[in-house]
């Protein structure tokens, strides 16, 4: 019996593949790519293997569907054949490490390669100001970027809502009383996703559904271009913070009030009161953003990793709510936008995801930015990654 190591999708799979499977000869594919020689004990075809291992490596329902239509390999016959399926782990087994930036605290900020549900389970309750979440979107596809990819999970409202309920509890549950939860999503499941926060928060805890409009992307022939994104916010009391001085935007020109010496006036005309807004103050924004683009292919900002955000979009979402030193959290790190955002800003944070080498891409990035802080003279307190079980 032979042991066969692959690395697909960041992911590490082990097969064994038995001697009665194949008689002894020569295998070869259809189009003479590859060729192996059986010597009655060993049969691997790579690109079989790889086909098998996308389908099975993580473990996860969703990727049932890509067995349909799916073609054997010339002279094997038929495709190495599943075993049972497994439950998922966190594939994550190297070291704890702590990355210093010249700042002495004795609780670092943290990032930890785990499962959402066990980052945020392991929490104590109100211990957060703030979270930002940014989940799959349940696509059911690969998501790819520049080098790197992850599974989305299957396209199922019901089952997405299923999943990420514990999670949402978890957050609610960290969240001091004036803390707040914003969840990042689609059209695909949002919805099914706030009927869910209602029933969590209660319906009084809704804040605001801002609606992040963007114009790259495709085009649709039958129907509006799907050109935003959903931000749900949710505050765990009546008494959540905000703070908005923080995040005043530029007023626009050409709007239908006067200009009067850099100041913008208007008149009710039922009640002759006169209302004035500085230019210079700017405004709050509302819950539609249209000034925050998001990421192009060439953005100097862009790590590779799929489904990124831009980090003034996170920015402004967390001085929304936070002040310097508030503490915030995000369990689909990704390539660790939030938790950049937050190092920047002079939060504390504390960020996880599933995928090895989004951990890897967030640790480079916040290394990289956090000696930049201490050489500018305002360092970071120290880093905190955490590669094994939790």
């Amino acid at each position: 019996m032979e042991l066969c190591e692959i690395r697909i999708l960041w992911c590490v799979a082990r097969l064994e593949v038995t001697t009665q499977e194949v008689a002894p000869g020569e295998l070869g594919g259809k189009r003479g790519r590859t060729r192996a020689r059986v010597g009655g004990v060993l049969v691997v075809d790579h690109r079989t293997l790889a086909r098998r291992i996308v389908d099975e490596a993580m473990g996860e329902p969703q990727l049932e569907h890509a067995f349909t239509g799916r073609r054997a390999i010339g002279g094997l016959g038929e495709r190495v054949p599943r075993t049972k399926p497994h439950t998922y782990k966190v594939a994550c087994g190297m070291a704890t490490r702590v990355v210093s930036f010249g700042r002495i605290d004795p609780a670092p900020d943290r990032l930890i390669c785990g499962d959402a549900s066990a980052a945020a389970g392991g929490m104590v309750d109100g211990a957060l100001d703030a979270i930002y979440i940014d989940p799959p979107f349940g696509t059911g596809a690969v998501q790819r970027g520049r080098g790197h990819a992850y599974v989305d999970r299957r396209d199922d409202p019901d089952a997405f809502v299923e999943w990420l309920a514990p999670i949402l509890a978890h957050s609610r549950r960290v969240l001091a009383p004036h803390g707040s939860l914003f969840v990042h999503l689609d059209y695909r499941a949002v919805h099914y996703v706030k009927v869910a926060l209602d029933r969590l928060f209660g319906r009084a805890r809704f804040v605001n559904e801002i609606a992040w409009c963007y114009a790259v992307g495709g085009k649709s022939r039958r129907g509006f271009g799907r050109k935003h994104d959903t931000i749900l916010w949710y505050a765990k009391t009546d008494d959540w913070a905000f703070f908005p001085d923080a995040v005043r935007v530029p007023r626009r020109g050409g709007s239908h009030m006067r200009l009067v010496g850099g100041v913008q006036e208007k008149t009710d005309r039922r009640t002759g009161r006169v209302y004035r807004y500085p230019v210079a103050a700017g405004k709050v924004p509302e819950d539609w953003w249209t000034d925050i683009e998001t990421l192009n292919h060439s953005d100097g900002e862009r790590t590779g990793w799929p489904s990124q955000k831009p980090e003034r979009l996170v920015e402004r979402v967390l001085q929304a709510v936070t002040a310097p030193g508030g503490r915030v959290a995000d369990w689909f790190a990704g390539s660790g936008t939030t938790a950049a955002v937050a190092q920047r800003l002079g939060r504390r944070f504390v960020a996880s995801d599933r995928e090895p080498a989004a951990v890897d891409v967030a640790a480079r990035r916040l290394i990289a930015q956090g000696r930049a802080l201490a050489s500018a003279g305002n360092p970071p307190v120290p880093l905190e990654i955490i590669r094994g079980r939790i």
